[in-house]
């Protein structure tokens, strides 16, 4: 496992030695997002968690082609409502046990050595935090705001404030769950959107996401699977969604306008958020 020089893990390590049996048994837990379908996947990043130290617990992904078309319209398509539907199987596991927090983990992801110390605890999380990004943006640059803490190995803690593509990997409490639970139920979109599509989701914009950088999860290059653009079997109507679409574009006006006023203060920067194992 990585530290940096003073971190809380190289302190606590100096001081006492803790068997990985011990360490697994306290962490919070972890649960992996995988298609029936795709063993190599999930051999893949339980091979990736076992080397780093952390146990985890397969989802049973939704199968995109075994979806039916709905009659009530969201506009997603059956791979984004089979992953969306995924991660709250994943939610509800996780809130069925008594942990304050847990690891949410696409099947395809590649995680940093030192993951484990995120799941010791949740008392290196800034007051108010509820959600924590560990994916990648890759090269293209967010904006984020100013230093807000570090992690348990000195990885810092920036404020989000315009949402990136993917939710392969990050940490949620118990409070957040259900609300994006709720979420799901009242304004389905991608889950990556729920998140931490700020501009997009006012659940987003409630929760007030972080984000770890350098970043500690990366999706693995490889073909995607077929079911991630399976189209829906028939055009759903768009009768009733006009109001809460107008909601969303006014939500996403004024965080745009705030976002800004904040780069022009000097207190939001655009910066990449690269990936370091």
């Amino acid at each position: 496992m990585r530290s940096w020089p003073g971190s809380a893990v190289a302190t606590r390590a100096a001081n006492r030695p803790e068997s990985n049996q011990e360490r697994l048994m306290a962490q919070l837990p972890a649960f992996v997002i995988n298609l029936d379908r795709r063993p190599d996947r999930l051999a893949a990043i339980m091979e990736n968690l076992d080397r780093i130290g952390v146990e985890a617990t397969r989802i049973s992904a939704v199968d995109a082609t075994s979806l039916p078309a709905l009659e009530r319209p969201d506009n997603l398509n059956l791979g984004a409502r089979a992953c969306l539907l995924s991660h709250c199987k994943a939610l509800r596991a996780f809130l069925a046990t008594a942990s304050p927090a847990a690891l949410i983990l696409e099947d395809d992801a590649e995680v940093a050595s030192d993951t484990a110390a995120l799941l010791e605890s949740t008392d290196w999380w800034p007051p108010g935090a509820s959600v924590l990004k560990l994916e990648s943006t890759g090269r293209k640059p967010r904006f984020v705001g100013a230093h807000r803490g570090r992690t348990p190995t000195g990885r810092s803690l920036r404020r989000m404030y315009h949402g990136s593509g993917g939710a392969a990997g990050y940490l949620i409490d118990r409070t957040a769950a259900r609300t994006v639970l709720d979420s799901c139920e009242e304004t389905p979109m991608q889950i990556d959107r729920i998140l931490f599509g700020q501009h997009r989701s006012r659940t987003a914009r409630r929760l007030r996401p972080l984000q770890i950088v350098p970043a500690m999860v990366r999706q693995r290059r490889g073909p995607s699977d077929p079911s991630d653009n399976v189209p829906w079997k028939q055009k759903a109507k768009q009768e009733g969604l006009l109001s809460d679409r107008q909601w969303h574009r006014l939500g996403a006006m004024f965080h745009n306008l705030t976002v800004v006023a904040l780069r022009a203060g000097g207190r939001v920067q655009r910066v990449p958020i690269p990936f370091e194992p």
